[in-house]
């Protein structure tokens, strides 16, 4: 059974079909590499790709949160969507603070509107 290698993108229409025609093209069969299709999610849902190259859930949140699913599934995921949650320079100041680097002085202010659905 080959191993399928899933493509998930945006609006881009030259690189990703070119890396799927590729991936196709170079395995003899032995992968099989498709655009990523998604659709509502389930939490019992199988993982359908062995392997997904992320290219927008930067973009999305939603589709980080389907990724990480796919994670627990045990699929691989390039990029990584979990690096989002270690990406908040307020912590990193804190980190870094604690091992003795030197980072200049920061406040974290509040949202100066709530989000929606929130209030104060």
């Amino acid at each position: 059974m080959p191993k399928t290698v899933g493509i998930l993108y945006g609006q881009e229409r030259s690189f990703p079909p070119a890396l799927v025609e590729a991936i196709n093209r170079k395995s003899e069969g032995r992968v099989v590499a498709e655009p990523v299709k998604i659709g509502p999610l389930r939490q019992d849902a199988a993982a359908r790709y062995d392997v997904i190259l992320d290219r927008i859930s930067h973009e999305v949140p939603f589709y980080r949160t389907y990724l990480k699913q796919a994670v627990a599934a045990g699929v691989q995921v390039v990029n990584n969507p979990f690096w989002w949650t270690c990406d908040d320079k307020f912590f990193n100041n804190i980190v870094a603070q604690s091992v003795g680097v030197a980072v200049p002085k920061t406040v974290l202010l509040p949202h100066k509107e709530h989000p929606p659905n929130t209030k104060a």
